[in-house]
């Protein structure tokens, strides 16, 4: 197992465990920091290499966070495109008035009706209809590059999904992609839907399919660990 030490170093507090190995891991996990080295390797390159890697280690503890229920109320965070905006809530008088709009790092909510189910209802919409624009933006350009290889633009739905991000029917030509991928960025939207276009062509995870995909997308593992730090937000 090895031993296991707590330490704090530029206001993050990690455990140190001790196994032998030729590499240096740091782990980011549902709040906590664990770096796994060898019992060889000094605390100082430790610390060192903490503080090196402060910025990363902060956002993906802010990622990493258990997932909250969600209450709709004023100054909540909520992701749109990799960002996150604080909620801000306006009772208007009019129907006509009634809108979702961004501003800096605001995303105000302009209703009529303040209960949280109304408000649920009407920034899902919105979710929605932006999903709906950005992955068919994203699959169309992604399928003038694979148009050679005989992948033409497929149906695509969006669903709310609790474990996948998307999905492939190739048999009918149709994507369903996750709600929840219009809240992650743009980068990470193209590498789902590139994903899923390609079982067009295989329709498995064989050594042949990430072969094919990896010309379009050289970064898949560095994509695939980004993703992750989003799991929280389906």
């Amino acid at each position: 197992m090895g031993s296991k030490i707590r330490h704090s170093v530029v206001e993050i507090s990690f455990s140190v465990i001790r196994r032998p190995r030729k590499t240096i891991v740091i782990r980011v996990k549902e709040g906590l920091v664990e770096v796994v080295a060898d019992p060889r390797v000094s605390l100082e390159y430790i610390f060192n290499l903490i503080e090196k890697k402060e910025k990363w280690i902060k956002n993906k503890l802010k990622l990493s966070l258990p997932k909250k229920e969600l209450i709709y109320e004023n100054r909540e965070e909520h992701y749109y495109l990799g960002r996150a905006y604080r909620l801000n809530i306006s009772v208007v008088e009019n129907k006509a008035d009634e809108g979702i709009f961004l501003e800096d790092d605001i995303l105000n909510l302009n209703i009529l009706n303040d209960t949280k189910e109304y408000k649920k209802k009407m920034l899902e919409a919105w979710y929605r209809n932006m999903a709906k624009y950005y992955f068919n933006r994203i699959a169309e350009g992604l399928c003038d590059k694979l148009k050679p290889d005989g992948i033409s633009m497929p149906e695509i739905s969006v669903r709310k999904m609790s474990r996948r991000w998307g999905t492939c029917h190739y048999y009918k030509k149709r994507i369903i992609l996750n709600l929840s991928l219009i809240k992650v960025p743009i980068e990470l939207i193209r590498y789902v839907i590139l994903h899923e276009l390609c079982h067009f062509k295989y329709p498995n995870h064989s050594k042949e399919f990430y072969g094919y995909m990896w010309q379009f997308e050289p970064e898949l593992k560095q994509k695939k660990e980004k993703l992750k730090a989003y799991e929280k937000v389906l």
